[in-house]
């Protein structure tokens, strides 16, 4: 299954778009959020990669922009446990 999804806050100025694909191998989200609080704008990625039980291998979060900053989380064999983290 592939299904793409936009929304926008309904308090704050901003859009996402998401794209999820399920399959066999497990599920993968892709999402950008662009938006704005406190007169202040931003732009985000994040990815999410889960098996085909919906257990969450691995997050990856990541700012755009010159100024960039990321973030990467990922499970032990099991889901379970400490993840270990990255930073960049």
């Amino acid at each position: 299954m592939n299904r793409d999804v936009y929304w926008t806050p309904a308090a704050r100025v901003g859009i996402e778009s998401l794209h999820l694909v399920e399959d066999s191998a497990g599920i993968d989200v892709e999402s950008v959020v662009v938006g704005s609080v406190d007169d202040e704008s931003f732009r985000i990625r994040y990815d999410i990669k889960c098996d085909q039980h919906y257990r969450v291998r691995r997050v990856e979060v990541s700012t755009l922009g010159r100024n960039s900053m990321s973030i990467s989380l990922r499970a032990d064999k099991e889901g379970l446990g400490p993840m270990a983290v990255e930073r960049q």
